[in-house]
């Protein structure tokens, strides 16, 4: 049985199993060593010249210091060829973690006001890089292009502009709203937010990180939300949690940012293991994991040894971010069958 697994078995098996992510930003996902180089390439001014230095600069950071080191990396990036590479790396970077699957959000309003270029050419860009990594190896995943009205289109432009892009088979599936939302400061987004969803355009919101369950509870009337990025304060009312069962909703949790913005002050004060015990459905994401030094191995890791998951809630975990995409039913049930094989060949390998 897997439950009978060493700790060392299972940290093997977590990070060889396959898995499927739903909350990570490409931004935040360049890898250190590139910013740097793009950079000085592109002469941009940064507060780091090395590792050690870039991960300095995220330790023990405010949220708004965290948003203003973001828009430095973003600022980095010049010319279409600096998007198909952060593409194809992200690509690469998945496959060594065994992600056959993610839903990556991208700031591209940001990008194209940042940078002056137009979204059409990022998007192409990053498109590029990411048919060479699934064509390398043989991995995918899909767009969702975030809102925040501190940098953005107009709202119709904004709104036109993703149905464009997901209409033209452009790999745009749903619209994100990652900006930290207030309650109060919902009725501000409504018409955007209704206007999407009127185009049959799926709202995925952050809620639930800096404010608590009444955030979430907004987030889903507002959003018509089918699942929730971050939502780990609903902790804070038992009535939420219930709902959250009962309506099958899930919460793309992300550990390690969220102890590292201060969210909850270390990990063993995060909620993970009692809303898994709750019957939260939970799938697992990295968040932005080079700001934040983990990846989703390591994230998988935790797990493992703040929270106790067996190898069987591992998989769980794992089929979890495929249940919760916004894949089709059938693309759905193909990506299950093959991860529940991979789980059953691995179970064998690991217990020779």
């Amino acid at each position: 049985m897997l439950r009978d697994f060493s700790k060392e078995a299972l940290h093997t098996f977590a990070h060889l199993m396959p898995k499927a992510t739903l909350h990570v930003h490409l931004e935040g996902s360049i890898l250190p060593a590139t910013i740097i180089k793009l950079a000085q390439k592109n002469k941009v001014s940064v507060p780091f010249s090395n590792d050690v230095e870039f991960r300095n600069c995220f330790h023990n950071v405010s949220f708004e210091g965290f948003i203003a080191l973001y828009e430095k990396i973003i600022k980095c990036l010049k010319m279409p060829d600096d998007y198909e590479l952060v593409a194809y790396e992200f690509g690469k970077k998945s496959a060594r973690q065994n992600i056959y699957y993610s839903e990556v959000t991208f700031s591209i309003a940001t990008n194209s006001i940042l940078t002056g270029l137009d979204w059409r050419t990022i998007l192409l860009a990053l498109n590029k890089g990411r048919a060479r990594a699934q064509k390398e190896f043989g991995i995918t995943w899909s767009w969702i292009f975030d809102l925040t009205l501190e940098r953005c289109f107009e709202p119709e432009t904004f709104v036109a502009m993703l149905i464009q892009a997901r209409c033209q088979g452009l790999g745009v599936i749903a619209m994100g709203l990652s900006d930290t939302i207030v309650t109060a400061k919902f009725p501000e987004y409504q018409p955007i937010l209704d206007k999407a969803l009127a185009a049959g355009l799926p709202v995925i919101p952050h809620a639930g990180e800096f404010e608590g369950a009444d955030n979430v509870h907004k987030a889903l009337d507002a959003c018509k939300a089918v699942r929730i990025d971050h939502g780990v304060r609903c902790i804070e009312d038992p009535s939420l949690v219930r709902k959250l069962v009962q309506e099958r909703i899930p919460l793309d949790v992300c550990i390690t940012s969220n102890v590292r913005l201060g969210v909850f002050p270390s990990y063993q004060h995060h909620p993970i293991r009692t809303l898994w015990d709750a019957g939260v459905i939970i799938t697992l994401g990295a968040d932005d994991p080079s700001l934040f030094g983990t990846d989703l191995n390591q994230e998988y890791d935790h797990l493992i040894d703040d929270y106790h998951f067996t190898a069987d809630e591992l998989e769980r975990v794992s089929l979890n971010g495929v249940k919760a995409s916004l894949l089709s039913q059938i693309e759905k049930e193909a990506l299950m069958k093959k991860f529940t094989s991979k789980f059953a060949e691995l179970r064998a390998k690991i217990l020779e």
